[in-house]
């Protein structure tokens, strides 16, 4: 299932709003096929997390459910 919180997914930011601080992700899965949730505060990083993401960067995140319509990225990692 792909709410399973220990199935790392990867995939790419296509929208943020950096003042805001949230966007989507293009996950690399057909297996998902919409947009996932993404906040800034589920960055996961040992310095000082800014709110600044870039579109196309790369990451690996797990899924939880966030509504009934909407999945939510938590434990983010950037992939370089």
């Amino acid at each position: 299932m792909i709410t399973d919180s220990f199935i790392k997914h990867t995939g790419k930011v296509i929208q943020f709003d950096n003042e805001k601080g949230f966007g989507f992700i293009k996950p690399d899965s057909e297996e998902i096929s919409k947009p996932v949730f993404l906040h800034f505060s589920e960055i996961m990083s040992s310095a000082p997390v800014l709110k600044t993401i870039q579109n196309d960067e790369k990451i690996q995140f797990e899924i939880r459910d966030f509504s009934a319509e909407i999945l939510q990225a938590v434990k983010i990692v950037f992939i370089k």
